[in-house]
C-alpha cells in the first residue's frame, strides 16, 4: 500500500487539482494524508466537503514543509510513501502503479520521481557544479540523478525511517538535497523516468522563504556534502558561473512567454 502525503499552505485551487489527479490513478490501493499548515484561505473547507475519505491534519502555525512530512510519515500506514507536492499533479492515470511496479523491481532504488517545469523534465544534476544546476529534456528513461525533488517523489518508508526523516532545520528549501544526499549515502540511487513525472506549477506566492533561509540551508547543505567548511568559500563563484549558464535559456523562455500573452491578447483568449 501507498501513503500519499502532501503538505499544504494556502493553495486551494492547486490542491484541489492535485487531489483529482491522485483520484484519476489506476492503482487504488492508497491513502492520502493532508498536512496544512495552517492555511488561512478555504483549504480545510473544501478538503472536508469534496474530499472527506481524505486525512487531513490541521497544524494551527506554518511550521514548514519538512516538519509536515515528517507528522505525515508518521501517521501513514503505507509501505511505501510518495510525496506530492499541492502545486504538482501526476501526467499519467498508471503513475502510481508504475511507481510501484519499479520499485518492486528495483530494489537499489531508494527514490523515483522527476519533476516537469515549463514542459521539460528537470533532471536534478548538482555533481557538475556541487551546487544544484538543472539539465532539462524532453524524455529520460531510468536515469539517475543527484536529487529527486519531494514535489514529485515516491521511496520505501522504511528506508524514510532508517535516515530519519526530514531534517527540521531545514523549513524549505534543499529539504530534498539533503534527504537525496542520505540516500545515496547508504548506496540507493535517485531515479527519474518518464513514466512517473508529475507536472509541477510552482505557487511561488504561497512559497514561505527568504534569501537568508535560502542561503542558509544552502551553506548548511554544501557543508553536510563537502564536509570542508573553506568550500563556502566558492559559492560566489558558483552563483556567477550557474547565473551565466541558465541565463539565455531564461532570456528566451521570458521572450516566448511574452509573444504568446500578446497572441493571447489579440484573440481575445484570457489565461
Amino acid at each position: 500500500s501507498v501513503s500519499i502525503i502532501i503538505p499544504e499552505w494556502n493553495r486551494k485551487d492547486e490542491l484541489v487539482r492535485c487531489l483529482l489527479a491522485v483520484k484519476k490513478q489506476t492503482y487504488k490501493d492508497y491513502e492520502v494524508i493532508v498536512v496544512d499548515n495552517n492555511s488561512t484561505d478555504s483549504t480545510k473547507e473544501i478538503l472536508k466537503e469534496k474530499f472527506p475519505d481524505f486525512k487531513l491534519i490541521a497544524l494551527k502555525k506554518n511550521i514548514g514543509a519538512s516538519k509536515a512530512r515528517n507528522i505525515g510519515i508518521n501517521e501513514s500506514n503505507g509501505d511505501y510513501v510518495w510525496f506530492l507536492d499541492s502545486d504538482a499533479f501526476p501526467v499519467k492515470k498508471t503513475c502510481l502503479a508504475d511507481m510501484v511496479k519499479i520499485l518492486k523491481n528495483n530494489p537499489i532504488i531508494g527514490q523515483l520521481g522527476g519533476e516537469v517545469i515549463d514542459g521539460k523534465i528537470r533532471l536534478p544534476n548538482s555533481c557538475r557544479n556541487q551546487d544544484g544546476l538543472f539539465n532539462f529534456v524532453d524524455n529520460c528513461k531510468m536515469k539517475e540523478v543527484e536529487c529527486i525533488n519531494t514535489s514529485n517523489c515516491i521511496m520505501k518508508k522504511n528506508l524514510l525511517k532508517e535516515i530519519g526523516g526530514f531534517d527540521p532545520a531545514y523549513f524549505y528549501g534543499y529539504e530534498d538535497n539533503n534527504v537525496s544526499f542520505k540516500i545515496r549515502e547508504l548506496g540507493y540511487k535517485c531515479i527519474v523516468d518518464s513514466k512517473v513525472v508529475a507536472v509541477h506549477q510552482r505557487a511561488l506566492s504561497s512559497r514561505v522563504s527568504t534569501f537568508y533561509l535560502w542561503h542558509r540551508n544552502r551553506v548548511r547543505f554544501i557543508m553536510l556534502k563537502e564536509k570542508n567548511p573553506f568550500f563556502i568559500l566558492f559559492l560566489p563563484f558558483l552563483d556567477v558561473y550557474t547565473t551565466l549558464k541558465l541565463l539565455p535559456e531564461k532570456l528566451k523562455i521570458l521572450k516566448n512567454s511574452k509573444v504568446v500573452s500578446k497572441t493571447n491578447e489579440k484573440d481575445g483568449i484570457i489565461k
